[in-house]
């Protein structure tokens, strides 16, 4: 029996060993794919990068990080002025003892910054304001500086605060620099009679702070510079040492160039143009500019003020054609430039530069040339909108001035011009015919026509008969005219005229005057109100006029 087992087993043996070597000998032949068949690979997804984690900072962490500053910062500066009362501490030791304290705070920040950079900013700031106290009390307090070494000290902190905005990435180091270094002259009362070397100290800060703003990429930091440096400068030199206003006049020219062409090459740089939201921080430092230097020429260089401020104009103008090689979209920059153009055309140049009997004339040229611009450049009227109301205003100014009949004597040619205006009104009106962007626009043209019309006849005319027969005759015209043009918004202002001249004679013509006027007058309303029924029959059967929107 155990023969018979064997023999089975060593059977079944050689029957596997003939399966695996007929196994190992066969050969799986892969199969042939066709030159035609397009095999998809599947597209890679990118890689995201893994970046750590930012550590949450909630408001209740801002509001205890500030609140850690103001104690920190109100202990040092009890240190420095307060504890000299108690008798434990002489002057010296208070000033180093805050001096280290905040020399510490920056060294913890440093410290903790690995694990919290954000909340570890707050330590180094607060240190750097404290760095400020004690310099400001050892000179201003102690004496035991002198305005030399402050100033240095001051210089050597706002260094201090740049290497940290660069080293904690974050803005309010740069500006507390700037605070401190054009806040320090007038804590520490020094360049109070040397002018000179204060525009050398702040345009020496102000080139430094536009290369930081540069650099880090902070419109900030070149912007409050400019700020303080202009008011500071201009306050510090008028009450320190007014006969030196050249010098002001250059400091003054120095940093508007230098703030106009930072703005610019920040743009340049980063590849970011002015947007929209940056018109409220970049418009009030031209404007102050504008008046600090207007008012400093005015009451040295009366002569030059307003060619000086159209040089300054013309600055932007040649910086913003510069920069339309570098983008396209430039809307808030040229919106910047043309307000500033607005001011120096409506102040330096119609009030200041034109003498008073040419301004009604100017006016007339550039209401012709405004609706001229506006038949052939409309999207210039609307890219420069500061100009063109500017030039609205100045129009109605003078229109106004000779409605009114105020100091008109001393103008060439003054009795004409009311007529002449209502020429250009109407030559407006009509070149504005067709223009839907201009659509809002076109009836105000043509109401002011009419009234300049009608109130050039009252001038000129001396009898009331002769006045109505003008004022019917413009109605009348109005509506012949709308109808054979079939323009329903001509025919509907007839009736403003037809209006004023009803008020006209049942107020004025019919009260004071000879039988025989009062007659004619009525003859003529109501014969004028009659036709001018017919004739508006066929103006209310027209469309009505398409406005934009």
């Amino acid at each position: 029996m155990m023969e018979e087992f064997e023999a089975r087993i060593k059977a079944i043996e050689d029957r596997l060993r003939t399966v695996e070597e007929t196994l190992k000998t066969r050969q799986t032949v892969p199969r042939p794919v066709s030159s035609s068949v397009v095999i998809p690979h599947p597209t890679p997804q990118p890689i995201r990068a893994i970046t750590p984690a930012a550590t949450p900072t909630t408001g209740a962490t801002e509001i205890l990080g500030w609140g850690s500053v103001a104690a920190l910062i109100l202990a040092a500066s009890y240190v420095i002025r307060l504890a000299v009362s108690v008798g434990w501490l002489t002057p010296v030791r208070q000033v180093v003892l805050a001096a280290l304290f905040g020399a510490t705070l920056i060294g913890i920040g440093f410290g903790l910054k690995e694990k919290n950079p954000r909340y570890a900013s707050f330590l180094p700031g607060a240190g750097l304001v404290i760095l400020f106290l004690s310099d400001y009390g050892g000179h201003l307090y102690y004496n035991l500086l002198t305005p030399i070494e402050a100033i240095v000290g001051i210089m050597l902190i706002c260094s201090a605060a740049l290497i940290l905005g660069r080293f904690f990435n974050g803005e309010l180091y740069p500006l507390v620099a700037v605070i401190g270094s054009y806040s320090s002259p007038v804590l520490l009362k020094t360049f109070q009679q040397d002018p000179f070397d204060l525009s050398i100290y702040f345009s020496a800060w102000s080139l430094l702070y536009c290369w930081y703003a540069i650099k880090v990429g902070l419109r900030r930091v070149y912007l409050l510079a400019a700020y303080l440096a202009l008011i500071i400068f201009d306050n510090a030199w008028r009450s320190g040492n007014p006969e030196y206003w050249e010098g002001a006049i250059t400091f003054q020219l120095v940093q508007f160039c230098l703030f106009s062409a930072t703005t610019a090459y920040f743009s340049v740089v980063h590849k970011v143009p002015l947007e929209m939201r940056s018109v409220k921080s970049h418009l009030p430092i031209l404007i102050i500019f504008y008046f600090l230097q207007y008012t400093t020429l005015l009451q040295h260089l009366p002569a030059w003020a307003p060619w000086i401020a159209c040089w300054s104009f013309a600055v932007l103008l040649g910086i913003y054609a510069l920069m339309k090689a570098y983008f396209a979209q430039m809307g808030a920059s040229r919106f910047i430039i043309a307000i500033y153009g607005a001011v120096v055309m409506f102040h330096a140049v119609y009030l200041e530069l034109l003498p008073d009997q040419t301004r009604p004339w100017v006016s007339l040229g550039l209401i012709l040339a405004i609706a001229l611009l506006a038949r052939t450049r409309t999207e210039h009227i609307f890219n420069w909108s500061p100009l063109f109301f500017t030039a609205i205003i100045v129009f109605v100014i003078s229109d106004g001035r000779l409605f009114l009949s105020w100091e008109t004597h001393e103008i060439p040619g003054h009795k004409i011009l009311l007529p002449l205006y209502a020429v250009a009104l109407y030559v407006g009106y009509s070149l504005l015919q067709g223009q839907l962007e201009m659509a809002p626009f076109s009836p105000w043209l043509l109401y002011m026509g009419h009234a300049n019309t009608m109130v050039a006849a009252s001038q000129l005319l001396h009898g009331r008969l002769a006045i109505s027969l003008i004022w019917g005759v413009l109605a009348v015209a109005t509506l012949l005219i709308a109808t054979q043009i079939s323009n329903k918004g001509l025919g509907q202002s007839a009736l403003f005229v037809f209006a004023a001249f009803a008020i006209k004679v049942w107020l004025f013509d019919l009260s004071g005057t000879d039988p025989l006027v009062r007659i004619g007058c009525l003859l003529v309303l109501g014969t004028s109100l009659y036709v001018g029924g017919l004739l508006y029959q066929k103006i209310d059967k027209l469309p009505n006029p398409t406005v934009s929107n």
